[in-house]
């Protein structure tokens, strides 16, 4: 069984702060942190989640395989910034 938390603030406190104020606040053996808009699908949680377990890391983290509709700059670092993909 899952059980699902989430934080809602007053006022926009950035990304950073939000990221830790809701680690802080977590509490369970599996923490998923996610974007509002969703960049990461939610769908992927259960397969993230059995990547886990099989190879015994810390952490699973995603990244976008098609990037159509994206300015071109933005590509360019996106590739930069992730050379190594590793599927499973």
């Amino acid at each position: 069984m899952c059980t699902i938390h989430w934080l809602s603030f007053s006022r926009n406190f950035g990304k950073e702060s939000a990221l830790l104020a809701g680690l802080r606040a977590a509490s369970g053996d599996y923490i998923a942190t996610m974007d509002a808009d969703l960049q990461d699908p939610p769908v992927l949680l259960p397969q993230m989640y059995d990547i886990l377990l099989e190879c015994e890391c810390d952490n699973v983290a995603t990244y976008r395989t098609n990037r159509k509709g994206e300015p071109r700059i933005r590509s360019f670092f996106a590739r930069a910034f992730y050379p190594y993909k590793q599927s499973f």
